[in-house]
């Protein structure tokens, strides 16, 4: 029974969605950072992230990166490989209004479904 369910019902990948910011608090004009990564411990299929309206910043730059990692760990039948894949997408924003500033949500596709990241608060003065 423990194999026909195992067919019917495959594991799911486990994937994380979130963003970040290298800096919460900034002057006007400044630069910095923005993050959205997906890790995920399985090959998945990442749309590029749909950046909302940014009010009160440009966009200045723009980079991806995609890599995978394997550690040996130990499981309930010894030592096992645990690997996970990571996609990150960067981008550089300057800001052009000071006050509380709003990233809202970002919308990534994975394998078909989508995920929301959290809003970012960043404060510019």
């Amino acid at each position: 029974v423990f194999f026909v369910l195992a067919q019917v019902f495959p594991a799911w990948a486990a994937i994380i969605v979130q963003s970040k910011v290298d800096r919460s608090n900034m002057g006007l004009g400044d630069t910095l950072n923005l993050t959205v990564s997906v890790s995920s411990d399985e090959d998945v299929e990442v749309t590029e992230p749909r950046l909302p309206n940014l009010e009160g910043f440009d966009l200045v730059n723009a980079w991806s990166s995609r890599g995978r990692s394997t550690k040996l760990v130990q499981g309930a039948n010894g030592m096992e490989f645990q690997s996970m894949t990571s996609y990150e997408y960067n981008y550089m924003i300057a800001a052009i209004k000071a006050g509380r500033m709003n990233i809202p949500a970002i919308e990534v596709v994975v394998n078909g479904k989508t995920y929301m990241t959290q809003p970012v608060v960043i404060n510019v003065e």
